[in-house]
């Protein structure tokens, strides 16, 4: 499933105006144009349709994530969005930002979110969030940070994870950090929306950027697959401990490694994220 090629094609619009569908566009939000996101509205999508924020790894390939998911988005009639966040001016995006270096990624995102708003005419309160790589760092850390705005999350791949351990300091826990002084989380909250993780069944080397350490290997594992399965194990278990009945799902992609464009080609990542987030339990029970 893809986008026809007229339609890959990334069109920069300036700060006014009104979102024209059926078009990859970047757009500055124009409360600071420092925040530039990609955005495709197709036509399927009604004035009330969901939001889905796709968010790029450490390659900052955020067009290629709404060019490689806009045909999902058109079938499922869901507007997409996808935040770039360079390196310059967000070096610790993954972790949310850190006082006294660049911008904060987390409060970006609603300021993007709100300029998303006026650009189609619309109100955004909630989201679906997706992630891949650094950016699947990002989500689950957004949704622990703002569980309120999130429907439903899938990430794929991360390298590490915020563990649900109140006493430990973020971003290894929950507890307050000097890095991020103001930022809180609500984990009950945070327990009660539906998660997706998604790894690739040879994402197993333990290459130059996955954070390493005997503590951190030792607790999550040693590669991207063995953290992402014991993440979702103990998502489940603070889940039950709670009595919620929360849908957790762990995929792996059995001909992938750590590439996002393998992902989609080889292994349909996009179908499985979109299915997980947008399609009825149901309804996807019987088209298995």
């Amino acid at each position: 499933m893809s986008v026809p090629m007229a339609q890959s094609r990334a069109t920069n619009v300036p700060p006014g105006g009104t979102c024209p569908r059926d078009r990859i566009l970047l757009r500055a939000a124009r409360s600071d144009p420092r925040l530039r996101y990609y955005v495709y509205w197709p036509a399927t999508a009604g004035a009330d349709s969901h939001v889905l924020v796709a968010v790029h790894g450490i390659s900052r390939n955020a067009r290629e994530h709404v060019r490689m998911l806009a045909a999902r988005a058109s079938h499922h009639g869901v507007l997409l969005m996808a935040p770039l966040f360079p390196p310059d001016i967000f070096p610790h995006y993954q972790r949310l930002g850190r006082k006294g270096a660049g911008l904060r990624s987390d409060q970006s995102l609603n300021r993007m979110l709100e300029d998303l708003g006026r650009f189609t005419g619309r109100r955004i309160e909630r989201i679906h969030l997706f992630g891949y790589s650094g950016g699947g760092q990002f989500a689950h850390r957004y949704a622990l940070a703002y569980p309120q705005r999130v429907i439903a999350l899938a990430i794929t791949s991360p390298g590490w994870y915020t563990w649900p351990d109140p006493l430990r300091r973020f971003p290894l826990g929950l507890a307050p950090s000097a890095f991020l002084p103001d930022l809180r989380f609500d984990l009950d909250k945070f327990l009660c929306i539906p998660t997706c993780v998604l790894v690739g069944a040879h994402d197993t080397e333990r290459d130059p950027q996955l954070r390493t350490g005997r503590r951190l290997d030792r607790e999550q594992g040693r590669n991207r697959l063995e953290r992402g399965r014991r993440w979702i194990r103990q998502l489940r278990r603070e889940a039950r401990q709670r009595g919620l009945t929360t849908r957790y799902r762990f995929r792996e992609l059995p001909n992938s490694s750590h590439d996002f464009m393998e992902n989609v080609m080889r292994d349909a990542m996009d179908r499985h994220v979109f299915r997980f987030l947008f399609e009825p339990e149901g309804k996807r029970n019987k088209s298995r």
